[in-house]
């Protein structure tokens, strides 16, 4: 069991959310209702990823984040 746990954190690295707290599952907001820039930042280092914004729009996919 523990490599199926080690195996499936892999796939969730944490990121820093709006408060700078590192969390398997950020969420960040903007309440002036103005485009605004969203920074992935996470505390440790993450290879190639994808991101589902689920509205419809097309899957993001990135090289890596550090």
């Amino acid at each position: 069991m523990l490599v199926g746990a080690a195996g499936l954190r892999a796939q969730c690295p944490t990121l820093f959310d709006y408060y700078g707290n590192a969390v398997a599952a950020p969420q960040w907001f903007s309440c002036t209702g103005n485009n605004f820039v969203l920074v992935g930042a996470t505390p440790q280092a993450v290879g190639n990823f994808t991101i589902d914004w689920g509205d419809g729009s097309p899957i993001y996919v990135g090289g890596s984040l550090a």
